[in-house]
């Protein structure tokens, strides 16, 4: 009784079911008749049929026996009010003079008996805590331990707010609390902004649908969370307050580009620190990081640059306020490796020799920033020297309609090795095209 006054204060579920010395105490004869032509007739009644009878012969029977009961005195079943929300957690303290023993008595919202899950609750509660002597509880507390005489776990009635989360949680996670309260008793922005939250990034339809609001309800909702910045899109123009955003439009939470965004540049802080010689991030890694999917990513990606979080090179990405810079050694090793490639700008030294002389990170600094352009594994070009190579190229081919190795050998007084390297290049970037043994214009 103690329990159930602290868990459901001034609702029925605090009376117990066998009522207390007063309320007994209190009934007369006439009382109980009251109840029963009130309570007592056909609507809603329940027959159990128990033997080896044949269903048609149990529908006949029940028919001749109960067939004409009518109790126009009988009334409706009652309306049960919601439950009360419990704020925080409750203790009460309960001395009994004489008893020798103490009771603890714990509980936690459960499902509600007509809820989808009831059934696998009460199959799972048999195990833990009624099955043989108490269940698992009964093993652990009473056999193994030597803790108390009885120890069980039973399950009664509840409300579930949320039927199908998407991952567990820590019990007493104060944001998952938050989000539990919000759908007990919040308003239908509040409500589609946990639907969204607890997806992610969705479409607008799944999260209408995950929160189970009516149409105009969430239309509402929408129009509420843009205007207070919760609800962002993802892949559709600025939204207008006037018109709505189409129902397959990606969307996601304030919250959640925070929580991402927040993640992000402390991935792309740290790997700066790590590398400080690197362009940024491959952007390839970042949505590995980040567990998104592509589309999500991209979205995501454009929606950070868009906002000044994060900025974009290519491939890469990098912090707004990352910049490479060399050390006086590092910058002198440049600049000679530089002028080795320019007193023979077709005869350049190979990836190998450049990394040996300036070292991996700086060749990479160099590749990044454009100052050369690798064209194979082996050989690289100064830009200035590509950009001219390619003009040469591209001119002798409107002129000509057709180039080879050996004419591009010649051309820039090279070996076969560096004019097949940047004739290949060309063909990957989708300058040209071979055909047999000559290159044309794509």
């Amino acid at each position: 009784m103690a329990f159930d006054e602290l868990a459901y204060p001034g609702h029925p579920y605090a009376i117990p079911d066998d009522g207390s010395p007063a309320t007994i105490g209190a009934i007369i004869q006439e009382d109980l008749a009251a109840f029963h032509r009130q309570h007592f007739g056909p609507q809603q009644m329940m027959i159990a049929v128990v033997g080896g009878i044949p269903v048609e012969q149990a529908v006949e029977l029940a028919d001749e026996h109960f067939g004409d009961w009518e109790n126009p005195d009988q009334t409706a079943e009652p309306e049960l009010p919601a439950l009360p929300s419990l704020d925080g957690s409750r203790e009460k303290r309960l001395p009994l003079p004489g008893k020798s023993q103490s009771d603890l008595v714990l509980g936690v919202p459960g499902p509600a008996r007509r809820d989808p899950v009831y059934l696998s609750a009460l199959m799972g509660n048999s195990v833990l805590g009624q099955f043989g002597m108490y269940g698992r509880i009964g093993d652990a507390v009473r056999e193994a331990a030597g803790l108390a005489y009885y120890s069980y776990s039973t399950l009664g009635g509840g409300l579930v707010v949320d039927p199908q989360p998407r991952r567990k949680h820590r019990r007493r996670d104060p944001e998952t609390l938050a989000r539990l309260e919000t759908l007990l008793r919040g308003t239908p922005a509040e409500v589609l902004l946990q639907a969204i939250d607890s997806l992610g990034f969705a479409t607008l339809a799944d999260a209408v649908a995950k929160s189970g609001l009516d149409s105009s309800a969430s239309e509402e909702a929408v129009v509420e969370l843009i205007a207070n910045g919760d609800l962002i899109p993802l892949d559709s123009a600025p939204p207008n307050f006037r018109r709505p955003i189409p129902p397959h439009t990606l969307i996601t939470s304030h919250a959640t580009v925070n929580r991402l965004t927040r993640a992000t540049t402390d991935l792309l802080a740290a790997f700066h620190a790590a590398n400080p010689l690197r362009h940024g991030l491959p952007r390839e890694e970042l949505k590995s990081k980040l567990k998104l999917a592509p589309k999500v990513f991209n979205a995501f990606a454009a929606f950070t640059v868009a906002q000044g979080s994060v900025a974009e090179s290519g491939a890469y990405v990098r912090l707004p306020t990352h910049e490479v810079k060399l050390t006086p050694a590092q910058q002198t090793s440049v600049n000679t490796l530089l002028a080795t490639f320019r007193r023979d700008p077709h005869n350049t030294p190979s990836v190998k020799e450049a990394a040996v002389a300036v070292g991996d990170d700086v060749l990479a600094v160099l590749n990044d920033r454009g100052d050369l352009v690798q064209v194979s594994p082996e050989v690289l070009f100064l830009r200035e020297t590509y950009d001219a190579m390619a003009k040469a190229v591209r001119d002798h081919l409107l002129a000509n309609r057709a180039v080879t190795v050996a004419q591009a050998r010649d051309m820039f007084n090279t070996s076969r090795k560096y004019a097949l390297a940047f004739l290949e290049y060309l063909d990957s970037a989708g300058v040209t095209v071979r055909r047999g043994d000559e290159r044309v214009l794509k």
